[in-house]
């Protein structure tokens, strides 16, 4: 009977530790079926697949479109007008002096052929650099009317020549058609002055940037020989220092040197009518206002943007307003 009773207690032990291995191996294929469900990916519904097409697309512009600052890819227009070391940063130093190299002999020709030609080189320069001037401004809170802007922008240098009265006349027309286009742009909210000085700023400054040299001419066509000779040599020294330099202040340092090389060199060969006292004090006046230009220029557009055109003509920006009226008194000094 105890022998029995013994068994039978080892046969329900057996049976209950059988029950208990099943248990756990039932217990183990749940939790493996459901570490599998987890791991398996969700259907996909017409929300989630839209909202992964929307981030794909705007992953894709964003790798392919042109970083602002930029230079651009390509293009005759934007390899001759390419901007300092500055302006762009992905320029080499050798296509820079390129660049510098071929404006410069472009300028270069149309002072050798004449005032109009000049004129023409000169305006359409700054037609295109305030079109990218409006262009930029076309997101901001004060946006530009960019062919209002390039045609009196143009016109300023061909009045410069033309006749001072004339050159006065576009530029009130300028002013008053600026107000008036702010009338009609202006959003609620918009200060109307305000937008119409960044209508007048977008063609004021390159307009009398080029007009500069042509208000020279009619004073003295040597003085408009150094401002072009000053301007190049700037720029040049500022883009070969200045491309590879550590610092900001390297670039414009080489430029204003290279300014005083020809200050000396036209004293030294006696371009009318600077005599030596006379070259020194405008090459003075070069090296305090050059290096003031690019910062003006990168003051009309939202930071980052670099367009070509605009640093083509920048280094006149504040030079070339001042010098006609210097040269014009020093004349009458003489």
């Amino acid at each position: 009977m105890a022998g029995r009773r013994r068994g039978g207690s080892a046969t329900t032990a057996k049976r209950s530790g059988g029950r208990s291995t099943a248990e756990r191996s039932s217990s183990r294929a749940a939790a493996t079926s459901k570490r599998t469900t987890a791991a398996k990916p969700k259907p996909k519904t017409a929300a989630t697949s839209k909202a992964t097409a929307t981030s794909a697309k705007r992953s894709g512009r964003a790798s392919t479109s042109r970083p602002r600052g930029a230079a651009p890819a390509s293009g005759v227009a934007a390899g001759l007008l390419g901007g300092r070391s500055l302006a762009d940063p992905h320029a080499a130093g050798g296509q820079v002096v390129l660049r510098g190299v071929a404006w410069g002999a472009i300028v270069a020709l149309a002072v050798a052929s004449g005032p109009w030609p000049l004129a023409i080189v000169l305006g359409a320069l700054a037609a295109t650099a305030s079109w990218e001037i409006a262009g930029a401004s076309a997101e901001t809170d004060y946006p530009v009317e960019p062919v209002f802007a390039a045609v009196l922008a143009a016109a300023l240098p061909a009045a410069a020549y033309f006749d001072t009265a004339a050159a006065g006349a576009v530029v009130v027309t300028g002013a008053l058609g600026s107000v008036a286009i702010a009338w009609f742009l202006r959003t609620p909210g918009t200060p109307l002055m305000a937008l119409a000085g960044a209508n007048v700023a977008a063609w004021g400054f390159t307009g009398m940037a080029a007009a500069g040299p042509l208000f020279t001419w009619r004073v003295e066509l040597g003085a408009v020989v150094v401002l072009c000779a000053f301007v190049a040599v700037y720029d040049i020294g500022s883009h070969l220092v200045g491309v590879d330099a550590s610092s900001a202040w390297e670039g414009p340092v080489s430029g204003v040197v290279g300014v005083g090389v020809v200050a000396f060199a036209a004293a030294a060969i006696g371009v009318p009518p600077f005599e030596l006292d006379g070259a020194a004090s405008f090459a003075l006046v070069a090296a305090a206002t050059l290096p003031f230009g690019p910062i003006l220029a990168s003051l009309l557009v939202p930071a980052g943007e670099s367009p070509p055109a605009l640093r083509r003509i920048d280094s006149l920006l504040v030079i070339g307003p001042i010098w006609p009226v210097l040269v014009g008194l020093y004349v009458q000094s003489l």
